[in-house]
């Protein structure tokens, strides 16, 4: 396509090449969705030249290596050269590749997810050697394990020099020599911001000393599992400060000694909560005792999210060494975000009234509010008691009043 104009005062015709369509195209598509854009590259040779990157970047490529998928079609949808690709080994016999078809470049891949159900070797080989010839590449890394030889195993020296985000998801114990090689990976990103792994491996991470070699670009981390007094001190010797930070406490009478566990609790929010600006933590019930929980100031707090189990008492602190009832302005002055999920059910729904301020404690900087609890609503004293904490909330946060909800 091109534009043309005419210039009557000299009777001659000029045309101008469509140099701008390319460039436009980009932005437009900002504003398609990616079915329209599909749609949209048959148009011409230069809407599909200009409209592929970009779909490239907003889809995610599913492969999965079974009996069922030749190696020939895998093969096939790499040469695309796609961004985002997840790779599902499923457990069965697979035949290897053939030596001959040359393994495709992946010159764009920033974002990998690798599921392996275990005993299909050539597919979890094909995989790990995505994995290797990705790495200087690869920004987000997402790797789910079975079995512990289905942790990838780097080769020396390799770096993965761009990755920031990682997940590690292993659902049994690591035996040394597969927590040797998660350490490894870990070890191996120096510009890591964001690990998602399992509670589990913290005794491991302990003995080889890996959170203190976390790079000082580290700010985010995400446990899946209940953690204990001892996992609270490993996660003590993270050096950098954290700003998200997502984790469910354990509580079991039995095994738990002194006030370890909210003591080691207090200190790692204390020692982040200059710079915690996402907080999402779970707490279990409590049918021995009431568990009592202190809380920092936190500066720069801006989505709070907690889940509460029976008999859980938080304080939060105003000033140094002074402990009492929630205020928002000394406790959460910058908050925006507030979500508290109880599974108390008590009259007047006490376990969440913890959260509500007496006085002039409210809070103008919150925008979204959501208060899950449980109630009957065939009891009128419960219909009331809702009542009443809906209007508690919009008072309390006047500027997040049209987003305050009361699940339950």
């Amino acid at each position: 396509m091109s534009l043309s104009y005419s210039n009557n005062e000299v009777g001659v015709s000029q045309s101008r090449p469509a140099i701008l369509i390319p460039n436009v195209i980009s932005s437009l598509c900002k504003f398609l969705s990616v079915k329209d854009i599909k749609e949209c590259r048959l148009v011409s040779q230069v809407w599909n030249q200009s409209a592929t990157p970009v779909l490239k970047a907003r889809t995610r490529m599913d492969i999965e290596l079974c009996q069922d998928n030749g190696w020939g079609g895998i093969i096939e949808k790499l040469k695309f050269s796609p961004v985002h690709v997840s790779l599902e080994v499923k457990d069965e016999s697979i035949p290897s590749p053939d030596p001959e078809v040359p393994f495709p470049l992946m010159e764009n891949l920033k974002s990998l997810w690798l599921n392996c159900e275990g005993g299909n070797q050539p597919g979890k080989d094909f995989c790990h050697k995505i994995i290797l010839t990705s790495a200087p590449i690869l920004q987000e890394l997402e790797l789910e394990c079975s079995n512990d030889p289905d942790v990838p195993a780097l080769q020396p020296g390799t770096l993965f020099p761009k990755l920031k985000d990682l997940g590690i998801s292993y659902w049994w114990e690591l035996e040394d020599d597969a927590a040797e090689k998660v350490a490894q990976i870990i070890t191996a990103c120096p510009a890591l911001e964001c690990l998602r792994t399992y509670y589990s491996y913290l005794d491991g991470f302990g003995r080889m000393k890996l959170l203190q070699k976390l790079p000082p670009s580290f700010s985010s981390l995400t446990l899946d599992g209940d953690l204990n007094a001892d996992g609270l001190e490993v996660l003590l010797k993270i050096p950098s400060p954290l700003k998200k930070l997502t984790f469910e406490i354990q509580y079991d009478a039995e095994l738990q000694k002194g006030d370890y566990l909210q003591e080691n609790l207090y200190k790692l929010l204390h020692k982040h909560s200059p710079t915690l600006e996402k907080l999402s933590i779970s707490f279990p019930s409590a049918f021995d005792k009431i568990m009592e929980w202190k809380f920092p100031v936190f500066s720069a707090m801006k989505v709070f999210q907690i889940q509460m189990g029976m008999n859980n008492k938080i304080s939060f602190q105003s000033r140094r060494g002074k402990f009492g009832w929630i205020d928002y302005h000394k406790s959460f002055p910058v908050l925006e975000s507030l979500h508290v999920c109880s599974d108390s059910v008590f009259p007047g729904f006490s376990s969440v009234d913890q959260f509500l301020p007496k006085g002039s404690g409210g809070s103008e900087s919150v925008k979204r509010v959501e208060m899950v609890v449980s109630y009957d609503a065939k009891r009128e004293a419960n219909m009331a008691a809702r009542t009443d904490l809906y209007d508690r909330l919009v008072k309390t946060f006047p500027n997040g009043r049209d987003s305050v909800r009361k699940s339950s």
